[in-house]
């Protein structure tokens, strides 16, 4: 709600909105969930912010921000996704006031979970970053969705699989979807911490446009 939207969008006001408005026509001038561009507005209002506090994009990723510290020695980032940031610096503390002072912003406070990796550390310590969580809230709703139990292996994909041989039926619409969603987590996974299973991730996702259904037990 802080960036505003350059749509013209106008919605008809509901009882949320009280009696004396319920009925009458709304203009909306900021961004709101659900509308196309709110997300990039969002993000272009958000990038004026962090280049007032001296931040830049990076060249590999327009999300992460870097700014070199007063003495030289180093650098701070910021890091969005959507209406998420996470602060690594010297002293967070002191970003995390200007960003206050500009944005309401819900019980800020030392890492725990991001973006679906689990943080553990300690202030002015080592931290580490584990997918162990997403891959089990990852498996619990997939077994939902699919009414399966994944079996657990000590390998990713074992020596004689052979995907590429797969002449079972094709996947249905929703069971392909249910692929390409696993896919996704899987991809995820890789970038969160699991590089072990990234030659199992790639070869699983060369079928991603035409699944069967042997593809979806491996």
């Amino acid at each position: 709600m802080n960036a505003y939207t350059k749509e013209k969008v106008y919605c008809i006001c509901g009882p949320e909105f009280g009696p004396e408005l319920e009925g009458r026509l709304a203009i909306i001038k900021k961004g709101l969930y659900g509308l196309k561009s709110s997300g990039a507005q969002w993000h272009a209002h958000f990038a004026t912010t962090l280049y007032m506090m001296g931040f830049v994009p990076t060249r590999f990723d327009p999300t992460v921000w870097i700014k070199r510290r007063e003495d030289n020695k180093g650098y701070d980032y910021i890091f969005s996704y959507v209406d998420d940031f996470l602060i690594t610096a010297e002293d967070p503390k002191k970003y995390m006031s200007q960003l206050q002072e500009i944005y309401t912003i819900k019980n800020p406070s030392e890492p725990s979970d991001y973006l679906g990796g689990t943080y553990i550390g300690r202030p002015n310590s080592k931290w580490f970053i584990t997918a162990k969580k997403y891959i089990k809230e990852s498996i619990s709703q997939i077994e939902k969705r699919l009414g399966i139990v994944i079996r657990e292996e000590k390998t990713p994909m074992k020596t004689d699989d052979h995907p590429e041989f797969d002449d079972s039926p094709l996947l249905d619409n929703i069971h392909h979807r249910e692929y390409q969603s696993l896919r996704g987590m899987l991809q995820w996974e890789v970038t969160l911490c699991r590089i072990d299973i990234c030659y199992a991730t790639a070869s699983m996702s060369r079928f991603s446009a035409m699944p069967r259904t042997g593809h979806l037990s491996y």
